[in-house]
Formats: C-alpha cells, sequence, structure tokens
C-alpha cells in the first residue's frame, strides 16, 4: 500500500514524499522477508536517486533490483532495471557501461516478445488444431448421419417396394378370383 501511494507521489513529481512511502514500504517488505517485491522498490528507489541525481546512489538500487528480479524470476522488472542503470550511466558520463545495460535491456525486451510472441502462436495453434478436430468430429457426425438418414430411406423403399409387390399379388389373386367367378358363372348360365 505504501508503494502505492509512493508511486501516486512520484508520477506527481514529489519525490520527497514518494521516497518517504518507498523507505516504509522497504522496511515492511524486509521485515515480511517478501523478497518477490524487493526487485520493485529497488527500482523505485532507484529511480527517486535517480531524479535526485544521486548517481551512485541509483546505481546501488538498479544493481539491487536487477539481482533481486533475478532471484525472484521477474524478467519486466530486471529490464525496467536495466534501463534505470542505463540511464544512470549515461548521466554520470559513462556511457559505455549505459550503451552495455541498454543492450542487456533491449536483449531482454527481444527475447520477452519474443517468448510472448511464440506463447501466442501456441495458443492459436492449439485453437487452430482443436477447431479442426471439432470441424472433422462434426463431418464425420453429419457423414454418420446421412448414412443413418440413407439407409433409413432404403429400408423405407425396400418396404415400399415390398408392399407394392404383396398388393400386386394380392391384385392378381383377387382377379383369378374374380375370373374364376365370372367363368364359373358363365358356364352356369351356358348349362342353362
Amino acid at each position: 500500500m505504501y508503494c502505492n501511494i509512493g508511486n501516486v507521489h512520484f508520477e506527481q513529481n514529489r519525490y520527497k514524499e514518494a521516497q518517504k512511502f518507498y523507505e516504509k514500504s522497504l522496511e515492511l517488505i524486509i521485515e515480511a522477508n517478501n523478497i518477490n517485491a524487493l526487485a520493485a522498490i529497488y527500482s523505485y528507489l532507484g529511480s527517486i536517486y535517480l531524479e535526485y541525481n544521486e548517481l551512485k546512489k541509483a546505481i546501488k538500487y538498479g544493481e539491487k533490483g536487477i539481482e533481486y528480479s533475478i532471484k525472484t524470476n521477474q524478467p519486466y522488472r530486471k529490464m525496467e532495471n536495466l534501463n534505470m542503470l542505463a540511464t544512470a550511466y549515461a548521466k554520470s558520463g559513462s556511457y559505455k557501461l549505459a550503451y552495455d545495460f541498454l543492450a542487456k535491456a533491449k536483449r531482454l525486451n527481444d527475447s520477452l516478445i519474443t517468448e510472448q510472441n511464440n506463447s501466442e502462436i501456441s495458443q492459436l495453434n492449439k485453437k487452430f488444431e482443436t477447431e479442426k478436430k471439432e470441424l472433422q468430429i462434426q463431418q464425420l457426425q453429419n457423414q454418420e448421419k446421412l448414412k443413418e438418414t440413407q439407409l433409413v430411406a432404403k429400408e423405407l423403399e425396400n418396404k415400399k417396394q415390398s408392399q407394392q409387390k404383396w398388393f400386386a399379388l394380392l391384385g392378381l389373386i383377387v382377379v383369378l378370383i374374380i375370373a374364376i367367378i365370372v367363368y364359373k358363372n358363365y358356364k352356369e348360365k351356358k348349362k342353362d
């Protein structure tokens, strides 16, 4: 909480107030043994001393920030500290060191962007493969439904043809019976 208040003061260029809150935050972080937060607070304090143009202190806190960002695997915080150190060394006239830290920050930034892009590509590939499999499953289900529909239609056609054969046979039998009856009636009439 103190750190957030310090950030507000820092953004408003009230560095003395920001420093007080950062230092109070640092005490609490050390007391709580919260090493994850140390990289951030050292970075913030380094930025304060950079604004005061107290470059040795800025560098000291920047180096501590890098140390803890490495220990706690915080690459973005490490990049922030590398950039801050590059600025501090540039202000102090150590342009070679400034360039080295800036180059390290740039490589880390490129690495993070590549990692993020690879992650996004991997997620898109997974999504594509999932959608592709779902589409294949849907196509197989549709083919299965089509086969079932065709089978039912064929069964209905076979049943219809079978019924037609039976009706034709029944009709033939009825016609035959009528013919026999007519023939018998004709013979009987002829006899009379």
